[in-house]
């Protein structure tokens, strides 16, 4: 009679283990390595842009246009989202304008987040990548309103 418990104790700690090790497993499958990069996107306009790579693979970009252009409005910023690997691209303006695709199945184009700025004055621009409560942060990118 002893020996059903104790199996049934065996049983447990083994389905533990066992649901430990695929957390586990999903963790590691949700680390990403990210690189960035800042450009001058478009003089004229004096759009910039981050451009966020995970893994080597392009991930998408964080975009500032100061000045109106065609269909892109001025003093705005964009985030897009080009790679399906559960993270999502949100871009931040030292203002606290935002800017995010999260919630968004790639590919996905952010609306622009508009306000108008001084014009002339300096901010910073900065990627971050979320999936769930991971974070990973770029520089920042100076931009001009």
């Amino acid at each position: 009679m002893e020996i059903k418990p104790r199996l049934g104790s065996l049983f447990a700690a083994t389905s533990l283990f066992a649901a430990g090790a695929i957390v586990a497993t999903a963790t590691a499958a949700n680390a990403a390595t990210f690189t960035y990069s800042c450009e001058v996107y478009d003089s004229a306009t004096k759009a910039k842009i981050i451009h966020v790579y995970n893994g080597g693979k392009y991930a998408g970009y964080a975009m500032w246009n100061g000045d109106p252009a065609g269909s892109w409005p001025g003093d705005a910023l964009r985030a897009y989202d080009g790679l399906a690997d559960g993270w999502g691209v949100v871009a931040n303006l030292s203002t606290g304008r935002t800017a995010t695709t999260v919630g968004h199945n790639s590919p996905y184009y952010s609306p622009w987040a508009t306000g108008d700025l001084t014009e002339g004055n300096h901010y910073d621009m900065y990627v971050q990548m979320k999936n769930g409560d991971l974070v990973g942060s770029s520089g920042n990118c100076l931009v001009t309103a």
